[in-house]
């Protein structure tokens, strides 16, 4: 389950594979029902994400929101691979917060995939973003 926006950037959401329906709940949330999953409600889960990189420097804005404790982690794809450059063990955060992470050394990689996720304990993945930012002088 996702979105894009007109900005590029994809939003998902793990669903059960058997999905039959999904509809807002009367809390706001978003519940889905599934074969195996049933009715579940999925996590208050949000990246708000947007990428842009100048002179050589990945500047990435959040407005970072999730109900319980998660894994916040990057991950970036260019032309040699994916890397995992920042993961870090984080509280609930509610209501979200904005903030920004800026990294230097990003000129002349090309097409870079930028991929902001959190995960349940486990490794259960509760909400991903992505873009793609081109990094070319």
């Amino acid at each position: 389950m996702g979105r894009i926006t007109t900005d590029g950037v994809v939003t998902d959401y793990p669903v059960d594979a058997t999905l039959d329906g999904i509809a807002a709940g009367p809390d706001g949330a978003l519940w889905a029902v599934g074969e195996v999953a049933g009715v579940t409600r999925t996590p208050a889960c949000g990246l708000g994400f947007s990428a842009g990189v100048s002179a050589g420097v990945l500047t990435m804005n959040f407005h970072l929101g999730i109900d319980t404790p998660a894994t916040f982690s990057i991950l970036l794809h260019d032309a040699q691979g994916e890397f995992q450059p920042f993961s870090k063990s984080i509280p609930a955060v509610v209501p979200p917060r904005a903030f920004t992470m800026a990294w230097s050394g990003f000129s002349d990689k090309g097409n870079v995939t930028v991929r902001p996720q959190l995960a349940a304990a486990g490794g259960q993945g509760l909400c991903a973003e992505w873009t793609t930012v081109n990094t070319a002088p």
